[in-house]
């Protein structure tokens, strides 16, 4: 109002679908924010205005001064490109729950009545209980972030105090890298919308992510989701390569497709060599005509390139030169003298 007072010109609700129910905090705060602006489409479009949200991460992730992380979940990017289409015109305020009571009024409200209590289902004791063992918190995180030498310096810098220019050590650069990008919700450091884990936490994370044994791939996508430090992609790789059951689990190479040989137009056209053996001491080169399928087994004293030349002079003298002769690689065949 001219006065400087706020009036609500409206309001929206609606409940969260299934799918939705399953997304994390910021997601669902995301959510309620672009529900909102999509609403009043008409009072915002091409106009200048001011998401206020209680939900401080959501001021560094859509923050008109930060482009949007190329970490962030899909479904934030297209939440960013939604944005957008107001031509980045568009400032999110962080504002706390108890001070924004334009919006939050209606959710705090008293009921007229109590509710009966209902009895908690068996799945979700079960899942406080998992909730009870999640081996970090943010109080923890929030702890070793100050007293770590390196976390605590980039904290200060996430403040507003990052370097102009050039990074002051080596150990602050893959954050010195990512500074437009990091932010300090709680005391607690985030890359995007990914948590940096202090080093006393990170073999209790790496436990986590590689509990089911996934693998290399589907573990570093799973800590992409949620999880950052330096060096997490060689420390996962480390891991899986450790593990044995991993080892037994990974999948064979897929078998090489064959590349069968055109039929011959006439006998002793094409001859494949080889060498078998040994059988009770003696080894046996064997001549096959690809046409034909006549077979030459000779009993051999050496397998040397110069004894293998002398066993075909011999079999040509006989049946004549062949077009092609094919053989492996070994050494007997490969040699210059052979060739």
């Amino acid at each position: 109002m001219p006065d400087g007072t706020e009036r609500p010109i409206g309001y929206v609700s609606r409940s969260l679908n299934p799918a939705e129910r399953n997304y994390s905090t910021i997601d669902k705060e995301a959510l309620a924010m672009i529900v909102g602006v999509k609403k009043f489409h008409q009072f915002l479009y091409g106009k200048r205005f001011t998401i206020r949200t209680d939900h401080k991460p959501l001021e560094g992730l859509f923050g008109e001064k930060k482009g949007i992380s190329a970490q962030a979940s899909p479904r934030v990017q297209r939440w960013a490109l939604t944005l957008a289409a107001y031509e980045y015109d568009i400032h999110v305020q962080y504002k706390a729950g108890t001070m924004n009571g334009n919006a939050d009024a209606l959710s705090r409200l008293p009921l007229p009545e109590m509710l009966e209590e209902t009895p908690i289902p068996g799945d979700t004791i079960k899942l406080m209980e998992l909730l009870e063992a999640i081996p970090l918190h943010s109080g923890q995180i929030r702890d070793w972030t100050r007293r770590d030498p390196v976390l605590s310096k980039v904290h200060q810098c996430a403040l507003g105090n990052w370097p102009n220019i050039t990074c002051p050590s080596k150990e602050l650069q893959p954050y010195f890298n990512r500074r437009t990008e990091i932010s300090q919700p709680d005391g607690c450091l985030l890359w995007g919308t990914r948590v940096i884990v202090p080093p006393k936490g990170r073999a209790q994370v790496l436990a986590v992510l590689h509990e089911a044994h996934p693998g290399i791939s589907r573990t570093k996508s799973l800590a992409l989701s949620y999880v950052w430090w330096p060096g997490l992609d060689q420390e996962i790789e480390e891991q899986v390569k450790q593990c044995g059951r991993c080892q037994q689990n990974q999948k064979t190479p897929a078998e090489a497709p064959l590349h069968p040989w055109e039929w011959p137009g006439q006998p002793w056209s094409r001859v494949h060599i080889d060498y078998a053996g040994p059988y009770k001491g003696e080894m046996f080169f064997v001549l096959i005509d690809a046409y034909s399928k006549w077979l030459e087994i000779h009993v051999m004293k050496s397998t040397t390139s110069t004894a293998t030349i002398e066993k075909l002079r011999e079999i040509f003298a006989t049946h004549g030169l062949p077009k092609t002769v094919v053989s492996d690689s070994g050494t007997n065949f490969s040699s210059g003298e052979f060739e």
